[in-house]
């Protein structure tokens, strides 16, 4: 069996705040309905601040199996969470996954399988043999169906 790749897209991870620190004065503020979140950069992964928590955006990983995308999330957003407490003094709880676009997988695998389909349709039914073979494999295949 052919392996392949699997991709995690847009993920987020919460991180309830257990004690406020300072916030960022470089971050960007965006006007919600009722209250005003802060969007930045810690670490060239991108933060949300909202009244409750910090949220870590995680745009796309790739990875060999949907375990090791988990895993690989999950360190990347504790390790810019650990950030967010060091430069800004805030205590957060434990991260939480909140969301996941999208978890891909095995798209070159799947081509592969195709492929060797392909091929052992190719060679059953013999498209480059004469009329009265090609008639023979026909009637095999038909049987198959059935």
């Amino acid at each position: 069996m052919s392996s392949g790749v699997y991709r995690l897209h847009k993920c987020q991870v919460r991180y309830e705040i257990l004690s406020e620190g300072v916030l960022p004065k470089d971050f960007k503020q965006i006007e919600m309905s009722n209250w005003t979140a802060l969007l930045g950069l810690e670490q060239g992964v991108k933060v949300r601040h909202t009244s409750r928590s910090w949220i870590v955006h995680i745009e796309t990983l790739y990875g060999g199996s949907p375990a090791e995308l988990g895993a690989m999330a999950k360190s990347l957003a504790d390790r810019v969470a650990k950030a967010l407490m060091l430069n800004y003094g805030c205590r957060l709880g434990e991260g939480m996954p909140e969301r996941v676009k999208a978890l891909e997988g095995k798209v070159e695998a799947l081509h592969m399988d195709l492929t060797e389909l392909i091929s052992a349709l190719k060679q059953l039914f013999n498209l480059e043999s004469d009329p009265e073979k090609r008639q023979r494999d026909q009637m095999r295949a038909d049987t198959y169906r059935t």
